[in-house]
């Protein structure tokens, strides 16, 4: 089987995560069994995502951009259970129209 085959499976679904510092993250969640070293291969703490959209930031109820922006398209995150507010479906990426 192809790595990019392996990919796809390994692939979940998309998400949007809100966290308690008010970090918006959007993409696709990731099973822990296709992360590379050095995240481990088997965590119940944390759920892996590989963004679609630049993070976002919560404040006073609209998403703003990041500025600097913190991670790019396509970083591997792993992020602490005990910080994540919520969780949803994904939407379209916050742009500059």
């Amino acid at each position: 089987m192809s790595s990019q085959n392996e990919e796809r499976q390994n692939l979940v679904s998309g998400v949007r995560i809100v966290t308690l510092s008010g970090l918006i993250f959007q993409g696709q969640l990731v099973s822990p069994v296709s992360c590379f070293s050095p995240f481990p291969k088997t965590n119940n703490s944390f759920l892996f995502i590989r963004l679609t959209c630049p993070p976002e930031i919560l404040f006073n109820g609209t998403r703003e951009d990041i500025q600097p922006p913190l991670y790019d398209e396509g970083d591997l995150l792993k992020i602490n259970l005990s910080q994540i507010v919520a969780i949803g479906p994904s939407g379209d990426c916050l742009t500059d129209d």
